[in-house]
């Protein structure tokens, strides 16, 4: 018999009867997780929002690992081990008990924290020991001064000893590779955006790190009469998952003022930008090096394009009117 493969979203619509409130895709097999709609009247509204909030945590976790740097295949592997496959077990070996898919979830998501906070340590490591290499000490930084100038003097002596003419600096024409694309081109733009979004999320750790501190706090807190420490405390770790959530809530928004859906799409075309951006500054540089100055900017877009042939068109009327008037002076000589 042929084994019948389903999709997340198939399998989780096993469990609703009502087409109407079947889970919206967001992408087949993609990493986040689909809410569902809640049509008037529904007797399992409460039920169908207490999923969606389950939903949508799972999502917010899911922006704040791509931001941090976690790959988006070792999200979806979380989500393959802890939610897709034990639905799947839970469907065929008790029914549709869609209560569970809490429990799933709820696992998944400490299961991507986990590895958030390992990526995040080591990043901030990294970003610790790149300090201390630039912070050397004022000597060593003279020493490294007094030996570039030395250098310097060196090369420019050795210059001023060169016999042999240089042949003259052939002109070549502009390379696709010193051209701009329209990707390189939103590279500033969109790094902007992603600085916003990194440091939105330097802020959500160190919320969460305040949060842990406060949850170790209360699991020491013994003894009935510490019943206002408890109090106080759990007070505070409740008003701390809020802002977190709050926090969380706020990374999509800042990518739709770009135009995007949600962080995932955002940082797909962010990588690209960046990338062509790097490919473009290098070929500026070797463009540079080759030819002794930089190459002429290229108009990137119609607007720009069409502005920029108006403008040498008035340069060359200029160019002509002055040619023209020049040629008036010599004849009245």
């Amino acid at each position: 018999m042929e084994e019948v493969k389903h999709s997340y979203t198939d399998l989780m619509n096993l469990y609703v009867k009502d087409d109407k409130q079947k889970l919206q895709v967001f992408e087949r097999g993609g990493i986040y997780l689909a809410t569902k709609k809640i049509g008037k009247n529904n007797p399992k509204a409460q039920e169908i929002e207490s999923d969606n909030q389950k939903r949508q945590e799972w999502n917010r976790t899911v922006d704040v690992a791509l931001i941090s740097g976690v790959s988006e295949p070792h999200i979806l592997e979380v989500k393959r081990k802890q939610i897709s496959e034990p639905i799947k077990g839970a469907i065929s070996q008790i029914g549709r008990k869609p209560r569970l898919f809490a429990g799933f979830v709820t696992v998944a998501i400490a299961a991507l924290e986990l590895m958030i906070e390992s990526v995040l340590m080591k990043k901030y490591k990294e970003v610790s020991v790149q300090k201390e290499e630039i912070n050397q000490t004022d000597e060593d930084i003279m020493l490294e001064k007094t030996a570039t100038q030395v250098s310097d003097t060196e090369n420019t002596q050795a210059d001023a000893h060169e016999s042999m003419p240089k042949a003259p600096e052939q002109e070549k024409p502009e390379t696709k590779q010193s051209e701009m694309t329209r990707m390189a081109s939103k590279y500033p733009r969109f790094f902007k955006v992603y600085n916003e979004l990194e440091q939105q999320n330097t802020v959500i750790y160190k919320k969460e790190q305040q949060r842990t501190a406060k949850k170790k706090e209360l699991s020491e807190v013994k003894g009935w009469f510490k019943g206002r420490k408890k109090k106080e405390l759990q007070k505070e770790i409740t008003e701390l998952t809020s802002q977190i959530r709050d926090m969380k809530d706020y990374l999509p928004k800042i990518v739709q003022r770009v135009g995007y859906r949600n962080v995932q799409e955002f940082l797909k075309d962010f990588r690209i930008a960046k990338s062509e951006y790097s490919q473009y500054q290098k070929a500026i540089a070797q463009w540079k090096q080759e030819n002794g100055k930089e190459p002429e900017q290229q108009p990137h877009g119609v607007r720009a394009k069409l502005a920029a042939n108006r403008k040498k068109i008035e340069q060359e009327q200029k160019n002509t009117q002055r040619t023209r008037s020049q040629s008036k002076d010599r004849g009245a000589r």
